[in-house]
């Protein structure tokens, strides 16, 4: 049996609790702004992607996907990457 569903981080789950009691009238927009160090525009915004996605407006838009920039197995194997010591000044590459 697999466990589906959204997992959030701390800061996440916060957010959208602060969001969510401004949505619901329990708090003002600049009080929601205060708590979250954010902006009025961003709680706003934020308020906006919660009320049409609900959790998961919270959640970046590129979480979950994979990085278009990542260097293929093939080319990493052909990089001679220096030997890196650690001394007493810091890192020395040889």
């Amino acid at each position: 049996m697999s466990a589906s569903g959204v997992y959030m981080s701390h800061s996440e789950s916060f957010k959208y609790q602060i969001i969510n009691k401004y949505l619901c009238g329990s708090l003002y927009r600049d009080e929601a702004a205060q708590l979250l160090n954010f902006s009025l525009r961003t709680v706003s915004r934020y308020a906006k992607k919660i009320k049409y996605q609900g959790v998961f407006g919270v959640k970046h838009v590129n979480c979950g996907k994979k990085t278009n920039q990542k260097y293929k197995d093939e080319l990493r194997r052909q990089v001679n990457y220096p030997e890196r010591t650690f001394t007493a000044n810091g890192w020395f590459t040889s």
